[in-house]
């Protein structure tokens, strides 16, 4: 028997700061070249400028870090596509299951399709990337949590396609102080070593979140995400307001 979800209606208020331009439902995380590398999607992770790796605790969250879906309580789906203009379409679809016995299994596909991408040679063409995620995530003590991902990765550009599997291995630590949680994520290994689309990297998070009277709370998350040579890549910001249980605000750089 399949428990029912609970439905509830939120007024998501969408603060992006990336670049100082507004950006719906696409993120620019500056990693590899393929669009889903460089473009995440959820419009939560986005709204928090990506800074997610110490969260991760919804659908979206295998993106970041496979440990959190052992955060969702009962079931959790999500259907999601987004599009920028005619040249970048995104389509998104998940569903995360937690046994509360043997763990937590989750399942997301991923497609971006993109036009008059820029290539190495100066000239413009077309892209589409997918991939198929199995995500399985356990909690062997209320202060840790681990979780791995199965990535079954293809794109296509021009007429040339490429294929490979990947793997995620993530965790969450709570350190027993009320809201704080750190992150670590290594991702995208057992790629290609002399494929410049594959680039493992690896994210570093913390968390804090603080409730506030009234089924309020105040979160906020900060990652540093490194490239396979150990060099800088990114860091991201990002803060989560939720006012009276109904409003939420978001803001990332």
């Amino acid at each position: 028997m399949i428990a029912r979800l609970p439905v509830s209606f939120f007024i998501l208020i969408h603060v992006y700061l990336f670049y100082l331009i507004p950006n719906i439902s696409f993120c620019d995380s500056q990693i590899a070249d393929i669009n889903y590398l460089r473009e995440q999607s959820g419009t939560r992770p986005c709204g928090m400028g990506e800074a997610y790796t110490a969260v991760s605790d919804d659908i979206f969250g295998p993106n970041y870090n496979p440990a959190g879906i052992t955060n969702i309580k009962n079931e959790e789906g999500a259907l999601m596509f987004a599009g920028k203009g005619s040249s970048n379409m995104q389509t998104l679809w998940g569903y995360a299951y937690n046994t509360k016995i043997v763990g937590s299994f989750g399942l997301n596909f991923f497609n971006s399709q993109t036009s008059n991408v820029l290539s190495g040679t100066g000239d413009y063409s077309s892209q589409q990337d997918s991939i198929l995620t199995l995500t399985y995530a356990l909690s062997p003590a209320k202060y840790l949590s681990f979780g791995v991902n199965t990535k079954n990765f293809q794109s296509k550009s021009d007429g040339l396609e490429q294929t490979d599997t990947l793997y995620d291995i993530g965790t969450l630590i709570y350190p027993g102080i009320e809201g704080l949680s750190f992150g670590v994520s290594f991702q995208n290994t057992n790629g290609q070593k002399d494929d410049e689309f594959l680039s493992e990297t690896i994210r570093y998070g913390i968390a804090y979140k603080q409730n506030i009277k009234g089924n309020s709370y105040l979160l906020a998350d900060t990652d540093l995400i490194l490239s396979e040579n150990g060099k800088t890549t990114k860091q991201n910001f990002g803060m989560e307001a939720l006012i009276d249980n109904s409003i939420f605000i978001r803001c990332g750089k």
